[in-house]
């Protein structure tokens, strides 16, 4: 039986009621998920990425190519070409160009051209973004409820720590990439109001309770100094040789806590014309 509202935590209750207003009767079903249901009809277990995930959390973003997440590329490009689908054409360009050869692109089958604003699936490993697919049984017996997660929907908490590692550990080799990451970052945690909470923490890996503490502290927690400084302060926790902390950087520090810096620049502004 389900648990009542009035029987969960504030943070369960409030993916409850997430789930609940995105209820549907057969997700599998959705004409832009198709690559999805033919994965599962292969028995191949995935997970839909990027913006698709984070809109199903409520955040209020566009929708661009439907990136999903599987165990082995080639087995889940392999099983869509087989149903019909095809390597978009020449002159296709990737829009992340920095990570085009870990990525397999491919398109519908009736499709013949890729516009700039056409949608291709784009099929990485889930070993990649550091995130355990359930098992396949477990998505071929979803059966549809008010308060249950789509099956191919990643939890909120293992999407956050995907990100939050992808963002960590991501070469400047591939900065535009970092970049976007730090952007789904930034969606999470101003539009999933569960985030906000300290104690998310408890539903995240060790390693990464001090980042969201961190973020709570109010630390401007998408940029370069931070994103070095919480690396050390991950590898650290990792290796025994730090405590988590309501906040492991000064308040007074401005690399980190920015808030100052950025009205004291909006001071020096010419005042505005209203004429």
């Amino acid at each position: 039986m389900s648990p009542t509202y009035n029987e969960v935590t504030p943070i369960e209750g409030w993916l409850l009621e997430r789930y609940a207003k995105q209820t549907c009767d057969d997700p599998w079903s959705i004409e832009r998920y198709s690559a999805c249901r033919l994965l599962k009809e292969s028995s191949i277990s995935c997970y839909l990425w990027a913006e698709d995930a984070l809109a199903y959390y409520g955040v209020p973003t566009g929708v661009f190519d439907i990136h999903i997440v599987v165990d082995d590329v080639k087995e889940a490009a392999d099983a869509l070409i087989e149903r019909g689908w095809h390597p978009p054409p020449p002159d296709f360009e990737a829009r992340y160009i920095d990570i085009e050869e870990a990525t397999c692109y491919l398109v519908e089958p009736q499709c013949k051209s890729v516009g700039l604003f056409d949608s291709v699936v784009a099929l990485t490993a889930a070993s990649d973004w550091d995130i355990k697919l359930p098992d396949i049984a477990t998505q071929k017996s979803w059966q549809p409820q008010t308060t249950a997660r789509w099956p191919f929907i990643p939890p909120v908490h293992q999407l956050l720590d995907s990100f939050i590692r992808k963002w960590l550990d991501t070469s400047d080799a591939h900065h535009f990439f970092r970049g976007h990451i730090s952007c789904f970052l930034g969606y999470l945690y101003d539009y999933v109001p569960i985030l906000k909470l300290r104690e998310f923490a408890d539903y995240l890996k060790v390693e990464h309770q001090q980042y969201h503490f961190d973020v709570i502290a109010g630390v401007g927690y998408t940029t370069e100094p931070f994103r070095i400084h919480s690396k050390k302060i991950r590898d650290s926790i990792l290796k025994g040789e730090y405590e988590s902390c309501e906040c492991s950087v000064s308040r007074d520090d401005e690399r980190f806590f920015t808030a100052g810096v950025e009205a004291r620049l909006l001071a020096m502004l010419p005042p505005a014309n209203h004429e």
